[in-house]
């Protein structure tokens, strides 16, 4: 019986040696492409298949975990590009057991207070152990657990305390690498947007799409709210449109596709040839990207969307030699002068438009930190946008209140004059003197409309504005107005 058993053992070891020249002369002159190298390392794979590290890596699995990295936005987001998740809550250092993370909390450099973003974020890499605690503690998941496992370094001081622009990868990173999990995590959300993002949204009345393959890699929702960065000015310079694309000189296929798709002298064609080469490196391990080659894929990706194709569509268009151009440099563009040249009217708003005075001043005042706005506040300042808008007066070049002094009849119509020109002829025949009036100018009344509603408690009163209504009181006693009757 023992004998019987050893003659199968040794008859298996022996199959698997000849398995193994079977199968070279199989897979020979393909054992290294990405399907025969996963089919080998799979169940079905037969006799002994040998990986030459560190020539050949075996792909990691998804939920393998190696040093933890932080989330950001993706660099071409239209919301707040490369905004952090991480809001330096500092329960991921808490949870961590051998305590080898280290955050300090950002500053407002106006005010001085703290703001939910880190300021500087560390990690002992030689310390940690990979547990993977503050990833799954984290609210906001902001940190998530790496793949890169190669970190050996001569140097730890420099080398092994990764900072946070070390640690900090976009989106779009972790979308790569662990796409399941991140399918699983924005079906659960709805949504491939973060939660702040998401919060806005709820508050401004818009409806995030639903995660797709076509919207995966870059966030496409754009919020009316002004609070971050607008997305002209964090756009990523990458991310131009081709007519407002600097000079570049005209140059040839170098056979590197990173260089070739960011060369704008190449047709878009033969971009998204070299985009979709590149992108197949990356996804193969066989080249580490570095943060510019993936802004350069996404650049490709953005101008064959606005041609509503895809860049696999386009590559398939690149045949024959390409035919060079010239970027022609861009200009200093003309428009921006033009509102400086002509500046908008400054329009009286009538007697019954000072709510929309008194909301604008509101709106100056949370812009320069002097008072912090509640809900109510907010809903104020839309509704007094909405009725600026009906009345035709433009909300950004508004006066503050008290900068005009004009007096209005109260019966005067709601919409102001067409043009700066026409404004004086119409409101001298129509408008009575000041005496018809009292001789209130606006700002009086706006002080007198903001004492009532103190009274009526529907604002809470600051000492700025005791202050105002006070030499209101004072401009009307001098004028000989009667103030409670007004």
């Amino acid at each position: 019986m023992y004998g019987l058993g050893l003659l199968k053992g040794l008859g298996i070891t022996i199959k698997h040696f000849f398995d193994s020249y079977t199968e070279e002369i199989r897979w020979l002159g393909s054992r290294y492409t990405t399907q025969t190298f996963a089919l080998r390392q799979g169940k079905e794979s037969k006799g002994v298949f040998t990986v030459e590290y560190p020539d050949e890596k075996i792909a990691v699995p998804e939920r393998f975990r190696f040093v933890p990295f932080l989330v950001v936005n993706n660099y071409d987001d239209p919301y707040a590009p490369g905004d952090d998740w991480c809001t330096s809550c500092g329960i991921c250092a808490k949870v961590c057991p051998p305590q080898c993370i280290w955050i300090v909390r950002g500053t407002d450099p106006e005010t001085g207070r703290p703001k939910p973003q880190p300021e500087a974020f560390y990690i002992d890499i030689d310390i940690c152990m990979n547990c993977g605690y503050c990833a799954e503690y984290c609210p906001f998941d902001a940190i998530k657990m790496d793949h890169d496992y190669e970190l050996a370094a001569y140097d730890r001081t420099t080398h092994h305390i990764y900072d946070k622009k070390k640690l900090s990868k976009e989106f779009r990173y972790w979308q790569t690498i662990a796409p399941n999990r991140v399918w699983s995590e924005a079906e659960a959300r709805g949504h491939w947007e973060h939660k702040d993002v998401e919060k806005l949204a709820k508050k401004a009345g818009v409806t995030l799409p639903p995660p797709t393959e076509e919207n995966m890699y870059r966030a496409t929702t754009v919020l009316p709210e002004d609070k971050k960065a607008a997305p002209a000015a964090g756009a990523a310079p990458a991310l131009a449109a081709p007519a407002a694309a600097p000079a570049a000189a005209p140059t040839g296929l170098t056979g590197d596709p990173f260089v070739d798709m960011a060369n704008e002298a190449l047709p878009l064609p033969f971009r998204a040839k070299a985009a979709v080469e590149g992108r197949q490196m990356i996804d193969a391990k066989t080249y580490k990207p570095k943060p510019n080659d993936r802004k350069a894929i996404a650049a490709v990706q953005k101008l064959a969307k606005d041609q509503n194709t895809t860049i696999e569509d386009l590559a398939a268009q690149a045949t024959g030699t390409p035919v060079l151009q010239a970027v022609p440099a861009v200009a200093a563009p003309a428009p921006t002068a033009a509102p400086a040249a002509a500046p908008a009217p400054v329009v009286a708003a009538p007697a019954a438009d000072n709510e929309i005075w008194l909301a604008k001043e509101l709106e100056t005042r949370s812009k320069n930190k002097e008072v912090k706005l509640t809900g109510d506040d907010r809903k104020r300042i839309s509704r007094a946008k909405a009725a600026a808008a009906e009345a035709g007066l433009d909300w950004e070049n508004l006066p503050a209140p008290g900068s005009v002094q004009v007096s209005v009849p109260a019966a005067a119509p709601a919409a102001p004059a067409p043009s700066a020109a026409a404004a004086p002829a119409p409101s001298a025949a129509a408008a009575p003197p000041p005496a018809a009036v009292g001789g209130v100018n606006e700002e009086i009344q706006a002080a007198k409309l903001l004492e009532t509603k103190g009274k009526n408690k529907e604002i809470k009163l600051t000492g700025e504005d005791r202050k105002r209504i006070s030499a209101a009181k004072k401009a009307a006693q001098e004028a000989g107005i009667d103030w409670d009757s007004l």
